[in-house]
């Protein structure tokens, strides 16, 4: 079994705690460190399981901290992902699909913003983004069939 890793928590329990308020977005980060400045959990698994998060989530906080401090731990480097259907876009798409009596395929709607807009899409990708932007699912119309109604 491996020895657990030993970190050094300079900061104080109050000043975590005052940390932890000021910076709601980094709370489970410095939630360990408290856990560790406490003394009752060593390992990584014990935190992980503690603080509900995943070990490599744990081994990868201890590290920043451990290399470069509570500036480091805290510093957070995801950009997200940059959409290409922007409003305008995504106006003149809504558009597109409300044309059609059923939903149209997400290969057909893949086709129209490759033609028009020149954007090449992931099918899972467009997928998704159709099914949380309009809610239309696989196996139900986008817009209820006329004449179609059971009475």
């Amino acid at each position: 079994m491996a020895k657990p890793l030993i970190v050094h928590v300079k900061e104080s329990l109050q000043e975590l705690k005052l940390l932890q308020k000021s910076t709601p977005k980094c709370f489970m980060r410095i939630q360990m460190l408290i856990l560790i400045k406490g003394g009752a959990i060593t390992t990584k698994d014990r935190l992980a399981n503690e603080l509900g998060v995943s070990n490599k989530s744990v081994h990868v906080w201890r590290t920043k901290y451990i290399s470069g401090g509570i500036e480091l731990l805290l510093k957070d480097n995801r950009i997200g992902n940059k959409g290409t259907i922007t409003p305008e876009i995504f106006t003149e798409l809504s558009r597109y699909i409300n044309s059609f009596q059923d939903r149209p395929a997400v290969v057909s709607i893949s086709t129209w913003l490759s033609d028009n807009f020149n954007i090449q899409s992931d099918y899972d990708a467009l997928r998704k983004y159709i099914l949380r932007k309009f809610g239309l699912s696989r196996n139900r119309p986008s817009k209820p069939a006329h004449g179609n109604s059971k009475s």
